[in-house]
């Protein structure tokens, strides 16, 4: 289930977003699921922004596709940015 072990070389202005999988799972009043394909295009879409910044998009939209929804599970978010 889970990928192999990547090692990567940083350069500065990287970004590295680490995220629970209760964001992916975020379901709207459908149940239709967040997924990895929104978050990544909330991630992109946010490139430039700072660690902050980018934890209160992605919240931003996750809440906007939940609509009011109750959480199902935890939502932990970590965003590192590499100077």
């Amino acid at each position: 289930r889970y990928s192999p072990v990547q090692q990567r070389t940083l350069c500065p202005g990287d970004m590295i977003v680490l995220l629970t999988d209760g964001f992916m799972e975020a379901q709207s009043l459908g149940k239709e699921l967040f997924g990895i394909k929104r978050l990544e295009g909330v991630i992109r879409a946010n490139a430039g922004s700072t660690s902050a910044e980018m934890i209160r998009a992605i919240d931003e939209a996750v809440r906007s596709h939940a609509r009011g929804r109750e959480q199902d599970d935890d939502m932990t978010a970590v965003v590192l940015r590499y100077l």
